[in-house]
Protein backbone atom coordinates (compact mmCIF):
# COMPACT_ATOMS: atom_id res chain seq x y z
CA UNK A 1 0.00 0.00 0.00
CA UNK A 2 1.47 3.42 -1.02
CA UNK A 3 0.20 4.99 2.82
CA UNK A 4 -0.24 3.62 5.60
CA UNK A 5 -2.92 5.22 8.87
CA UNK A 6 -1.57 4.46 12.67
CA UNK A 7 -3.97 4.96 15.41
CA UNK A 8 -1.22 5.12 18.43
CA UNK A 9 -2.34 3.46 21.79
CA UNK A 10 -2.13 5.60 24.85
CA UNK A 11 -1.12 8.50 22.97
CA UNK A 12 -3.66 11.34 21.19
CA UNK A 13 -1.91 10.87 17.54
CA UNK A 14 -2.82 9.65 14.77
CA UNK A 15 0.25 8.90 11.66
CA UNK A 16 -0.54 9.18 8.15
CA UNK A 17 2.82 8.01 6.39
CA UNK A 18 2.91 8.65 2.56
CA UNK A 19 5.25 6.19 1.03
CA UNK A 20 7.14 7.34 -2.76
CA UNK A 21 4.72 5.36 -4.74
CA UNK A 22 1.50 7.01 -3.40
CA UNK A 23 -0.51 8.95 -6.31
CA UNK A 24 -1.74 11.90 -4.86
CA UNK A 25 -4.39 12.54 -8.17
CA UNK A 26 -5.55 8.91 -7.40
CA UNK A 27 -5.49 8.32 -3.98
CA UNK A 28 -6.22 11.43 -1.58
CA UNK A 29 -10.04 10.39 -1.36
CA UNK A 30 -9.03 6.78 -0.23
CA UNK A 31 -6.17 8.29 1.66
CA UNK A 32 -8.62 11.37 3.31
CA UNK A 33 -11.11 8.42 4.16
CA UNK A 34 -8.64 6.43 5.75
CA UNK A 35 -7.55 8.91 8.03
CA UNK A 36 -11.20 10.55 8.82
CA UNK A 37 -12.31 6.92 9.70
CA UNK A 38 -9.57 6.72 12.23
CA UNK A 39 -9.50 9.80 13.56
CA UNK A 40 -13.82 9.46 14.03
CA UNK A 41 -13.25 5.71 15.86
CA UNK A 42 -11.23 7.83 18.29
CA UNK A 43 -13.06 9.01 21.35
CA UNK A 44 -10.31 11.36 22.23
CA UNK A 45 -9.10 14.64 19.84
CA UNK A 46 -6.11 13.55 17.87
CA UNK A 47 -2.96 15.11 16.52
CA UNK A 48 -2.86 14.53 12.31
CA UNK A 49 1.38 13.55 12.02
CA UNK A 50 2.18 13.54 8.44
CA UNK A 51 5.00 12.15 7.52
CA UNK A 52 5.97 13.03 4.13
CA UNK A 53 9.74 11.99 4.22
CA UNK A 54 9.84 9.11 1.55
CA UNK A 55 6.77 11.24 -0.80
CA UNK A 56 7.94 13.66 -3.93
CA UNK A 57 5.58 15.72 -4.85
CA UNK A 58 5.34 18.31 -7.82
CA UNK A 59 4.42 22.27 -6.99
CA UNK A 60 1.01 21.50 -8.87
CA UNK A 61 0.18 18.24 -6.78
CA UNK A 62 0.98 20.97 -3.89
CA UNK A 63 -1.64 23.04 -4.83
CA UNK A 64 -4.30 20.46 -5.48
CA UNK A 65 -3.65 18.88 -2.29
CA UNK A 66 -3.83 22.24 0.06
CA UNK A 67 -7.35 22.78 -1.71
CA UNK A 68 -8.87 19.48 -0.99
CA UNK A 69 -7.49 19.07 2.88
CA UNK A 70 -7.68 22.84 3.54
CA UNK A 71 -10.75 24.04 1.69
CA UNK A 72 -13.09 20.86 0.16
CA UNK A 73 -16.69 20.23 1.07
CA UNK A 74 -15.00 18.56 4.24
CA UNK A 75 -11.74 19.45 5.27
CA UNK A 76 -10.03 16.81 6.35
CA UNK A 77 -7.52 19.33 8.39
CA UNK A 78 -10.28 21.12 9.63
CA UNK A 79 -11.90 17.89 11.39
CA UNK A 80 -12.80 19.29 14.63
CA UNK A 81 -11.34 16.26 16.37
CA UNK A 82 -8.01 17.58 14.79
CA UNK A 83 -5.86 19.18 18.22
CA UNK A 84 -2.99 19.62 15.50
CA UNK A 85 -1.97 19.03 11.82
CA UNK A 86 2.23 18.10 11.97
CA UNK A 87 4.06 17.68 8.44
CA UNK A 88 7.60 15.30 8.70
CA UNK A 89 9.76 16.30 5.55
CA UNK A 90 13.20 17.20 4.49
CA UNK A 91 11.88 19.37 1.36
CA UNK A 92 11.80 22.29 1.29
CA UNK A 93 8.67 23.13 -1.01
CA UNK A 94 6.81 20.99 1.24
CA UNK A 95 8.48 23.02 4.54
CA UNK A 96 7.37 26.46 2.60
CA UNK A 97 3.66 25.19 1.13
CA UNK A 98 2.88 24.49 4.90
CA UNK A 99 3.62 27.57 6.21
CA UNK A 100 1.08 29.05 3.31
CA UNK A 101 -1.60 26.66 4.83
CA UNK A 102 -1.83 30.22 7.56
CA UNK A 103 -2.64 32.19 4.73
CA UNK A 104 -7.07 33.26 5.58
CA UNK A 105 -8.12 30.91 2.17
CA UNK A 106 -6.70 27.37 3.69
CA UNK A 107 -8.60 28.39 7.16
CA UNK A 108 -5.39 29.65 9.18
CA UNK A 109 -4.02 26.42 9.94
CA UNK A 110 -0.69 26.95 12.21
CA UNK A 111 1.28 23.46 10.61
CA UNK A 112 4.55 22.68 12.46
CA UNK A 113 7.40 21.01 10.53
CA UNK A 114 9.96 18.71 11.41
CA UNK A 115 12.61 16.89 9.32
CA UNK A 116 12.21 13.23 11.63
CA UNK A 117 9.30 11.54 12.97
CA UNK A 118 11.15 11.29 16.10
CA UNK A 119 11.37 15.13 15.87
CA UNK A 120 7.77 15.40 15.52
CA UNK A 121 6.48 13.17 18.11
CA UNK A 122 8.83 14.13 20.70
CA UNK A 123 7.32 17.58 20.35
CA UNK A 124 3.78 16.18 20.35
CA UNK A 125 4.68 14.00 23.64
CA UNK A 126 6.30 17.79 24.80
CA UNK A 127 2.98 19.53 24.90
CA UNK A 128 1.33 16.88 26.61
Amino acid sequence: MSFTVEKYANEPIILQTFKADYDLRGEISLSNRASKEAIEASPEDRVYLIDLFEFQISFEEIVQGASIVARGEEPLWHHPKIIQVIIVTADEVLRMAAQGMSAAVFGGLKIPVFGTLEEALSYVRSQS
